[in-house]
């Protein structure tokens, strides 16, 4: 039988390419020959805070039993970098927007793997302990080069003093004790190589030093983007990643067709729709419902934007409860979506075409792509509504042979008939197909 490496050796050598890009970074240059800005320290003690606030509570909630036995309270590093902020905090300095967005962006992929592989998380606190042996040599240049002293500004450089190879030595022991599986160590570099990344990705941008970046804002989103309005405050955001999260998880529809490339436009499209609650009643509903049509005629019925507000509402009025009615307009323009699609297709059918083709597509078929029969209803309510190619898209999508097993496809074109006929009545309450 093949002797399986420690999981500390493989994480080593497997990253060992992306730690070396991350320390030839020239904000670690910068920081050696004493050139860096001082609001290029703090913008990394920002955005690591972003991180660790996530990464922290997704730890902090799990009970797998890998993590629990890794994890404990001594490894906390939030206190210790707020401390650092609250000593710089009277200094006034700017913020580093792009760095920041970098933050959330990350903590974006944290949650992911905590919901759907708690275990791999383990590979982010490989790259967040391990980044306390480096702070030994930082927290010395960071003292020299901003004149700091004691453990001001550098507590959490200073986060285990002498004992860091001590508490580096345990926190490997336990690691190589709870992960002997070869397939969850693949999955645990994999993560602790994403998490170098996100990091290198955080720390290119804080140097050279830009306060008012022009345009790399909304391609730090989605490189594919155009120029359009992002919101500044960082709880707005965050509300807008967590609602295109949400709104993922909830149609696995749009993983399977749009990939990445629909990911990075969920988070775009997510953060300007938080800027249109700035504006009056009439200019939203316009604007939604352009979006909408646009959605719709690619492929996205105009019910996944209707829920996607009002989870969008529901995350900015938590983040920002003070700006709820201004939020609330988002949610009046997802009534707007809903009372157009109510026209033709209402509720109970929506509910009963959806358990129907459940039913015919099977149990394997249905949880891989749940609600299929209710975006097929809503598409033909799109149709009707005037959006000439809602049901050509979807449908040819839906009904690739290469994609899809025969009885899925039959299923769909059933699913559209019905709809079809429930639509045509025009009070979208007819009774429900058989």
């Amino acid at each position: 039988m093949k002797e399986i490496a420690p999981v500390m050796d493989r994480l080593r050598t497997q990253t060992r390419d992306e730690h070396i890009r991350v320390e030839a970074l020239p904000f670690f240059r910068a920081l050696h020959a004493r050139e860096l800005p001082l609001a290029s320290y703090v913008g990394f003690l920002r955005a690591l805070s972003i991180v660790y606030e996530v990464f922290e509570q997704a730890l902090m909630h799990t009970r797998h039993s890998a993590l629990t036995a890794v994890w404990d309270s001594s490894l906390h590093k939030l206190p210790l970098i707020d401390r650092d902020l609250a000593y710089f905090q009277a200094r006034g300095l700017p913020n580093a927007p792009v760095a920041l967005l970098r933050a959330h962006l990350l903590t974006q992929q944290v949650r992911q793997r905590a919901h759907d592989d708690p275990i791999s998380l383990l590979g982010y606190l490989y790259v967040l302990e391990g980044s306390t042996l480096g702070g030994l040599v930082l927290k010395a240049q960071v003292a020299r080069a901003f004149e700091l002293t004691a453990s001001d500004g550098i507590a959490y450089l200073s986060s285990y003093e002498k004992s860091t190879r001590a508490h580096w030595q345990a926190f490997a022991g336990r690691m190589n004790g709870v992960l002997d599986d070869p397939a969850e160590q693949e999955r645990v570099v994999a993560a602790a190589q994403e998490a170098f990344n996100g990091m290198g990705q955080i720390i290119a941008a804080l140097y050279p030093f830009d306060a008012n970046p022009t345009g790399d804002l909304v391609r730090t989103l989605n490189p594919a983007a155009g120029s359009h309005a992002i919101p500044h405050d960082p709880r707005e955001l965050q509300a807008a990643l967590r609602a295109g999260e949400r709104t993922w998880r909830k149609f696995p529809y749009y993983q399977w067709r749009y990939g990445e490339r629909g990911q990075q436009f969920t988070r775009s499209d997510s953060a300007w729709l938080v800027t249109l609650a700035a504006h009056e009643q009439v200019v939203v509903n316009q604007q939604i419902s352009w979006l909408g049509r646009v959605l719709s005629s690619r492929g996205m019925p105009q019910w996944m934007l209707e829920l996607h507000l009002r989870m969008l509402h529901e995350e900015l009025v938590e983040a920002v409860p003070e700006n709820h009615a201004s939020y609330d307009r988002l949610q009046a323009a997802a009534d707007m979506l809903r009372d157009t699609r109510r026209r033709y297709i209402g509720e109970d059918v929506l509910a009963a075409l959806t358990l129907q083709f459940d039913q015919q597509v099977g149990a394997e078929w249905s949880a891989q792509l749940p609600y299929t029969g209710g975006l097929l209803a809503a598409a033909v309510a799109d149709q009707q509504a005037g959006i000439s190619q809602a049901v050509k898209n979807i449908e040819a999508w839906m009904t690739d042979d290469a994609r899809f097993p025969h009885h899925w496809i039959a299923a769909v074109q059933l699913t559209i008939r019905a709809a079809r006929e429930q639509a045509m009545g025009g009070d979208g309450a007819a009774s429900p197909p058989p």
